[in-house]
């Protein structure tokens, strides 16, 4: 179930905001949720969800965003990973103290309708950081968009074992 914290960060972004590009000399490291997310993705369209199993990135399911601005996002999908989970995701983040210039802060995260009201969020290495208590155990995901043609969304889970997710919109972006 840990893996389901994953489904929780893409959208559609401009081209010059991604983390770690440079506009006007300074690196992006505002705490805005889009700019650490793929392009391409948008509320109601479908998101891929490919699991990291090396070399390759097989689909275990999918989804889509029920919502998402600068502060929040909501995914719900589907998951079929063999021996891990099986099952609905319900996910969403919320960036509390609404502050487009911070680089750390309050949150709140809810994993299939548990919440962590205390949670936090950083940015390091123009990766967005959510760390969270979730049904008892302390788990910290990271955030960030490829650099490569699809332009996905990444997301590692760090906990009992790093599990790391591809988002891949299933539309062509127009």
């Amino acid at each position: 179930m840990v893996i389901t914290i994953v489904r929780s960060c893409c959208t559609a972004v401009a081209a010059d905001a991604v983390p770690g590009s440079v506009r006007g000399g300074k690196e992006i490291t505002m705490g805005i949720i889009t700019q650490f997310a793929g392009v391409g993705t948008t509320a109601g369209a479908p998101e891929s969800i490919e699991l990291h199993v090396w070399p390759a990135w097989p689909q275990f399911g999918r989804g889509s965003f029920s919502h998402i601005d600068t502060y929040t996002a909501s995914f719900t999908g589907e998951v079929d990973i063999p021996l891990v989970y099986s099952g609905a995701v319900n996910v969403s983040f919320d960036l509390t103290d609404r502050d487009p210039k911070a680089e750390d802060g309050p949150c709140r995260v809810t994993v299939n309708g548990l919440t962590d009201h205390n949670a936090t969020y950083q940015i390091r290495n123009s990766r967005l950081e959510f760390r969270a208590e979730i049904n008892g155990r302390t788990r910290t995901v990271v955030m960030y968009r490829t650099g490569s043609e699809q332009d996905c969304t990444i997301v590692e889970v760090r906990g009992a074992g790093t599990k790391t997710l591809r988002l891949r919109p299933l539309h062509t972006p127009g």
